[in-house]
């Protein structure tokens, strides 16, 4: 459903924007994807069809997790989950430092 230029998609719960709405873990593994080959917030965002603050919000939720868990573990399986390897987790673990 199109209105004022936004694409609205139904839920149970009623319409919301695409950008609003919740991403799966298979666009999350993407969002890692990008982040780890150097596309930025934006660029992700508009690959995905979604807002840029949903693409901020994903990212300080995987490091606060991999923090949180202080489990360099769940990190990295992360990276593994989303095609990256073992040696992406340091280049990544920068990136979403700087946000």
């Amino acid at each position: 459903m199109y209105y004022n230029g936004k694409v609205y998609i139904k839920l149970s719960r009623g319409y919301v924007t695409m950008s609003e709405r919740r991403l799966n873990e298979r666009e999350i593994a993407e969002i890692v994807k990008m982040r780890g080959l150097g596309y930025n917030q934006l660029e992700i965002a508009q690959r995905l069809g979604v807002s840029q603050s949903a693409i901020q919000y994903q990212l300080s939720r995987i490091n606060e997790r991999a923090r949180n868990e202080g489990d360099d573990d769940t990190f990295l399986a992360l990276l593994i989950g989303a095609g990256l390897g073992v040696g992406a987790g340091l280049l990544l673990a920068k990136l979403l430092e700087k946000k």
